[in-house]
């Protein structure tokens, strides 16, 4: 009996240590469980069903900006900026309900709302647990503002690099354009003053003079649509308006002139051919203006009106005279026209010597019923 006895307090003696040795291991377990949840980087955030927030970790508090006495208790729409504040509660219902969750173990870019106001992008991963009967979800949370700002960062510099490719690719058809043109013009003229000395009594020969001049006419034409044709990359990519104020401001840069561009914010809608056109009457503008009118200050006013496009381009610079503007080398100045009468537009220009030059652009967006192109 004796044995017995001593038998069954050795017994519960052992159990007793066996449970002590387990609650030690649970509680060392917590232990670094609550290190873990304290010391991680991302944000943790818990909620139970009603999206009541019971506990965020010190790297949650940080990125939104609230201590935990400030929102546990309160509903993880808090956290939320407007349209997913007011749907938030709903989602939960729903998947609760036995919907399909759009964001429950799949990860996704969302937008979280810190205390100070700012709205940030946040990766967002969300998990659900059952303890003790009680059904709770765990987000969390990472910060990607500064892999956002890095993004776009690398998105600008494609963008600069490709442009800056498509401008030397534009230098490169003007040289093409002044040089080639200013060739077949002299060629023509040179033609012309050799028929005018033939005699009348030579009909082979001037007819011959006809012929090579009608060749010129023809490689005129050509290198025309050649350049009317060419189509720089960017403005798909980017559009006009954002060409337009990129090549404004490396002008800018290059030259040192004051510069002032005024345009619409949204997008103008206008085809490639159009945008193309309107981008080299802008390109042969600007190489004017540092060629030839020794000016100080260029401003540009693009404007939409009834679905037509107009653009003011004026400089304070020496001025033209029409004599200026209507002599034979003038291909640049003769080249802006003719882009803009192919797209039925109105190019003019009005200047005075010493008082600069003021370039007026009117071209529709869409062609008109009865064609739209003139040849």
């Amino acid at each position: 009996m004796h044995n017995k006895h001593h038998d069954l307090k050795n017994e519960e003696l052992a159990d007793t240590g066996h449970r002590w040795q387990m609650q030690a291991l649970l509680n060392i377990n917590e232990a670094k469980l609550h290190a873990i949840f304290n010391n991680v980087l991302d944000g943790i955030i818990i909620i139970d069903k009603h999206g009541i927030i019971k506990s965020l970790n010190p790297s949650a508090e940080k990125i939104f900006g609230y201590p935990p006495e400030e929102l546990i208790g309160q509903s993880i729409n808090r956290l939320m900026p407007e349209p997913d504040r007011s749907r938030h509660d709903s989602y939960i219902a729903e998947y609760l309900a036995g919907g399909n969750a759009k964001i429950i173990g799949v990860g996704r870019e969302v937008y979280g709302l810190r205390k100070d106001g700012p709205v940030f992008p946040m990766a967002l991963g969300v998990s659900e647990v059952n303890v003790e009967g009680c059904h709770l979800f765990i987000g969390t949370v990472h910060d990607i503002s500064q892999y956002k700002q890095a993004e776009d960062a690398l998105r600008k510099l494609s963008r600069h690099l490709e442009l800056a490719r498509e401008e030397e690719r534009a230098l490169i058809a003007r040289v093409i354009h002044d040089e080639l043109g200013g060739f077949l013009a002299g060629f023509k003229m040179d033609l012309g003053w050799l028929s005018k000395q033939l005699s009348a009594d030579l009909p082979k020969y001037h007819e011959k003079a006809a012929v090579m001049t009608q060749h010129v006419d023809n490689a005129i034409k050509a290198l025309r649509k050649i350049m009317t044709d060419l189509h720089p990359d960017f403005l798909d990519h980017f559009g006009l308006l954002a060409a337009i104020d990129w090549h404004v401001e490396k002008f800018r840069q290059q030259t040192g002139m004051e510069c002032l561009l005024t345009a619409p914010e949204d997008t103008v809608e206008i085809d490639k051919k159009r945008s193309t056109a309107i981008f080299r009457i802008i390109q042969e503008a600007l190489n004017n203006i540092v060629l030839h009118a020794m000016a100080t200050k260029m401003s540009i006013d693009i404007s939409v009106v009834d679905d037509v496009f107009l653009m003011r381009i004026m400089d304070n610079g020496c001025g033209m005279t029409p004599a200026q503007m209507d002599k034979a080398g003038s291909y640049g100045i003769k080249g802006m026209i003719e882009r803009a009468r192919f797209f039925e537009g109105e190019f003019t220009l009005e200047g005075l010597p010493g008082q600069g030059v003021l370039l007026n652009l009117r071209m529709p967006l869409q062609p008109s019923e009865n064609g739209g192109h003139h040849d």
